[in-house]
């Protein structure tokens, strides 16, 4: 298991596909246009388990602050820990990006308990916005 810092084409169709193939399931395929800008941006961090990518996380910093629009496992690998493991590693690349606080808005509603387990406070009570400061 590990996290890529700058996939390739190959890893972006792979989301892609499986975003397709399980839009009968919750996946973030109405906000395509979310995750392809932050591709090609460079604002996006895949997750691989032998070649394959299994998971993506997309985000905005501006300065120490960080805004993560999106972090989706694939639905057929999702209830294994891999979210958890997969945040972990990414908030300690964050971290190394001199990133001092995270905001996200989670959705969906389900999410939320995720968030929580990870240490988010949510910014104001039921506005489904939450925030994490990190240590340097």
């Amino acid at each position: 298991m590990n996290i890529n810092l700058r996939p390739n084409d190959y890893s972006f169709e792979q989301i892609k596909y499986w975003l397709h193939k399980h839009k009968s399931r919750f996946t973030f395929l109405s906000n395509y246009s979310i995750i392809e800008t932050a591709y090609l941006a460079k604002n996006f961090i895949t997750f691989e388990i032998k070649n394959k990518t299994i998971g993506y996380i997309t985000f905005r910093k501006h300065d120490q602050n960080l805004y993560i629009d999106i972090m989706e496992i694939n639905p057929y690998y999702r209830k294994r820990g891999y979210g958890y493991f997969f945040y972990n590693e990414v908030e300690r690349e964050f971290v190394k990006m001199d990133v001092t606080n995270i905001c996200l808005d989670a959705q969906p509603e389900t999410s939320i308990r995720f968030w929580q387990k990870v240490g988010f406070l949510e910014s104001y009570p039921d506005s489904g916005s939450f925030r994490k400061s990190l240590q340097l």
